[in-house]
């Protein structure tokens, strides 16, 4: 597989673009711009990052989505594939939450 970040990228240009639209909480903004911007991720693995010229990073911080089974795990990609061919989201809001007796009814008369 060909990963992202070994393919080119405007990194100067991906960084200005950064500064120009995204908010960056916790950020010493000054600073940022006078180094040019932030450093761009493009791409993560496992437990890996890399960024847009290619430099791989362990992701001490991780998104809390990805903490606990890594970027891109592949198992988890694919139950969620299966599943969006499904019902891809389902509210509950608004909805009263049935237990027990009546939702076993339901089921039955099914």
């Amino acid at each position: 597989m060909t990963k992202l970040a070994d393919q080119p990228f405007d990194t100067l240009t991906l960084k200005q673009k950064a500064l120009d639209h995204l908010w960056m909480p916790y950020t010493q903004w000054t600073e940022l711009k006078a180094q040019g911007g932030p450093t761009v991720m493009v791409e993560a693995e496992g437990v890996y990052i890399f960024d847009s010229e290619g430099k791989r990073y362990l992701d001490g911080i991780s998104a809390l989505e990805a903490s606990i089974v890594g970027h891109r795990n592949r198992e988890l990609i694919g139950t969620c594939r299966e599943q969006m061919t499904r019902a891809g989201h389902e509210a509950l809001a608004g909805r009263r939450q049935r237990h027990g007796r009546a939702e076993r009814e339901d089921s039955e008369g099914a």
